[in-house]
C-alpha cells in the first residue's frame, strides 16, 4: 500500500490502512516510531515513499471540547490570521509541533508523500497540524484524512487548507456519528475537505453525496444522543473500532 502516487480519491484500501493505524496507536500496538506529548500520541509510519503522521488523543466527555470556553474559535495565525480555529485543538497541536517538526525534517525527502490522519479528537488535532505544517512551516503536505472528526475551522481557514491540499483533503463519517456535528455551527465552525460517509448499511459514499433531507433528519434524530450521553463511549457509531470495521468492508 503506497501513497506515493497521490491518488485523487482515496481507495477503500487506503482508508482501511489509515483507520487501522489510528486503532493501533490508540491501543498501544503501533508498530513503528511513536512520540508522547502529554496526552497526545503521534505515530509515524515511515517508508521510502510515504510518511504518515497518526494522531491519537483520549476521548471522554464531549462537553469538554464542544461547548466550554476552549471551544471558542480564535484567530490563526496570530500575526496575519487566515481565519479562525478551535482554541483547544490549536493548543494541543502547538504542544506537538516542537517534537514533530524535527522528526519530519529528518525523514522527509524528495518524493516522500506526507500524510496526516487521526480519529475523533485525534483527527481534529491532525487537521490543525496539517494547517500549521502547510501554511506556517511551508512543508509540502500531501494529504489529510480524518475519521469521525469534530469541526475545527471557520469558513476562511477551511477554505485556505482546501486550496493547499485540493483533492487530498478528506474526512470520513460513519453514518450518524454525532461527534462530527460538534462544536455547533452557531460557534462559527464548518467542516473542510471532501466528505466520504458510510450509510446505515455500511456502503461507502464519496464526495459529499448526502442529500439535504438526510442531513436534516440526522441532526434532528442524533443531537439528542449527545445531550444524554455520559461520555463519547456512550455515543454509537463513533468508535475507532467501528470505523476500521467499515473501512475493511466487513459490513458491506
Amino acid at each position: 500500500m503506497s501513497f506515493y502516487n497521490h491518488p485523487q480519491h482515496l481507495s477503500r484500501a487506503n482508508l482501511a490502512h489509515l483507520s487501522t493505524l489510528s486503532l493501533e496507536l490508540g491501543e498501544g500496538m503501533f508498530k513503528q516510531e511513536a512520540l508522547a506529548v502529554g496526552e497526545v500520541r503521534l505515530g509515524l509510519e515511515i517508508t521510502n515513499k510515504h510518511l504518515i503522521v497518526v494522531v491519537h488523543h483520549p476521548e471522554t466527555n464531549t462537553r469538554d471540547w464542544a461547548t466550554d470556553l476552549k471551544a471558542l474559535p480564535v484567530p490563526w495565525p496570530e500575526a496575519r490570521p487566515l481565519g479562525k480555529v478551535h482554541q483547544g485543538f490549536l493548543a494541543l497541536a502547538h504542544q506537538c509541533l516542537p517534537q514533530l517538526v524535527p522528526v519530519l525534517a529528518k525523514h522527509l525527502k524528495a518524493g516522500v508523500a506526507l500524510w496526516l490522519t487521526g480519529h475523533g479528537v485525534g483527527g481534529a488535532i491532525a487537521s490543525v497540524l496539517a494547517a500549521e505544517l502547510a501554511l506556517v512551516e511551508e512543508l509540502e503536505v500531501t494529504g489529510l484524512c480524518t475519521f469521525g472528526s469534530p469541526r475545527v475551522f471557520d469558513n476562511r481557514l477551511a477554505a485556505a487548507l482546501e486550496e493547499v491540499l485540493g483533492e487530498l483533503y478528506w474526512r470520513v463519517v460513519n453514518d450518524q456519528d454525532v461527534v462530527t456535528r460538534l462544536p455547533p455551527r452557531c460557534f462559527g465552525y464548518r467542516h473542510g475537505g471532501h466528505l466520504s460517509y458510510f450509510d446505515a448499511t455500511g456502503r461507502l459514499h464519496l464526495a459529499d453525496g448526502q442529500r439535504w433531507w438526510d442531513g436534516f433528519w440526522d441532526r434532528c434524530q442524533y443531537h439528542g444522543q449527545w445531550l444524554f450521553a455520559k461520555d463519547i463511549s456512550d455515543i454509537n457509531e463513533h468508535s475507532v473500532e467501528e470505523y476500521q470495521f467499515l473501512t475493511l468492508g466487513a459490513r458491506h
